[in-house]
């Protein structure tokens, strides 16, 4: 019991330090609504941390508009990378009584110069 609880110090440790290196930073955080119903068209928003949002309005999710809104999304991707910002976690999940809601997140972060 007193090695799992000093493993479990130790792994906490870890990633505190690691998610310290950001925490004076700033954050990008986007989310991708992929809508695969009649429900609703899919859509981007993006919280840039600083009071200002951005809505993408995406290609109805059709087969013929897939190569295009995944395009729309790595555009979105790659500019806040090249904005100097470090992807920092994503995860996506689907909703709705059929699945018809696919929710992906991204956390960007940027370390503050020294």
């Amino acid at each position: 019991m007193k090695k799992i609880k000093l493993l479990a110090a130790a792994l906490f440790l870890i990633n505190s330090v690691s998610f310290a290196q950001f925490v004076t930073g700033s954050f990008v955080i986007v989310r991708v609504y992929e809508i695969t119903s009649s429900m609703g068209s899919p859509y981007i928003i993006i919280s840039y941390g600083d009071g200002r949002t951005e809505v993408i309005d995406m290609e109805p999710s059709i087969r013929k508009n897939q190569e295009k809104n995944l395009d729309i999304i790595n555009g979105v991707l790659t500019k806040i990378k090249k904005a100097g910002y470090t992807i920092t976690t994503s995860n996506a999940g689907v909703m709705g009584p059929n699945s018809e809601y696919m929710i992906s997140a991204y956390v960007f972060a940027k370390k503050e110069s020294d």
